[in-house]
């Protein structure tokens, strides 16, 4: 389980966009103002605010504790096409002050602060760590089944934020989730239709064990 230091993390998310240059891991794996918060593992999300023509998210930089900061670039990418994916935080943005708001329109295409940054994009999608040549995606199918990112959904939005995504830049590296840390408004991770699959298998199973049982 991908773990985060809750204590550190909460503060950044209380405090906006405060930077911690702490050298320890961000550890256990629950954020200290949400103790029943857990990774869970996801690889993408929607959007959940949908109720109009320009329906928006809030993207924020919360945290970088990282050698590779300066040259690591975050990013969206569609879901089912990874090649379609544009960058919302550049190397040199710093948690200080970044924050992005992404405007989804009706006909699939995404703006940020009047520029299209893709076509064709729609509601869906996952996230991307970059450094120079190297990319790596919260879907760990495209990093040859290594998981980089964490996923929190937030139960009450703090700072406006209702998920995190944790990054780890270095794959198989420390593991300690905090060298590129962002928030992002109005978002949800999907379910997936195979862990979904999984669970009613194991309900049939457990269904019949009792029968057997009876």
């Amino acid at each position: 389980m991908n773990k985060i230091n809750k204590l550190a993390l909460s503060a950044a998310l209380t405090l906006g966009f405060a930077h911690f240059a702490s050298a320890a891991p961000i550890l256990d794996d629950v954020l200290s103002s949400y103790p029943d918060v857990r990774d869970n593992h996801g690889a993408y999300v929607q959007l959940t605010d949908t109720d109009g023509e320009k329906d928006d998210i809030v993207a924020g930089l919360i945290l970088e504790n990282a050698g590779f900061a300066a040259n690591n670039s975050f990013g969206l990418f569609k879901r089912g096409d990874f090649t379609n994916q544009f960058e919302v935080f550049a190397g040199s943005d710093t948690p200080s002050s970044d924050r992005v708001t992404l405007v989804f329109k009706d006909n699939g295409s995404v703006w940020a602060d009047g520029v299209e940054k893709a076509a064709d994009f729609g509601t869906l999608f996952g996230f991307y760590l970059k450094r120079g040549d190297s990319i790596w995606y919260s879907d760990k199918s495209l990093n040859g089944g290594i998981d980089v990112a964490g996923f929190y959904d937030l139960p009450n939005a703090k700072n406006g934020y209702d998920f995190v995504v944790a990054f780890e830049d270095v794959p198989n590296g420390d593991q300690d989730f905090n060298d590129l840390v962002v928030g992002l408004s109005d978002v949800a991770t999907v379910t997936e239709p195979g862990s979904l699959a999984l669970l009613g298998l194991g309900l049939i199973g457990l269904g019949l064990s009792r029968n057997r049982k009876s």
